[in-house]
């Protein structure tokens, strides 16, 4: 598992997503199940940023392979 941002804010944020069952499950929920039976995924994310501490998560693209 590869967690980073182009910021050390950006990862924490996106440590904050990967961590966040609430987050995963809402984006995760939205994938058809036969996609998330592959053993790799790839997420791209947006998280507006106040103070160093996100605002909001969305998902931009994501990767199945």
């Amino acid at each position: 598992m590869v967690i980073a941002g182009t910021r050390t804010c950006g990862t924490d944020g996106a440590g904050k997503f990967i961590t966040d069952p609430v987050q995963l499950r809402q984006q995760l929920g939205q994938i058809p199940r036969k996609v998330l039976e592959h053993e790799n995924l790839e997420f791209v994310l947006r998280i507006p940023l106040v103070n160093c501490n996100p605002t909001s998560m969305d998902v931009v693209a994501e990767h199945f392979w």
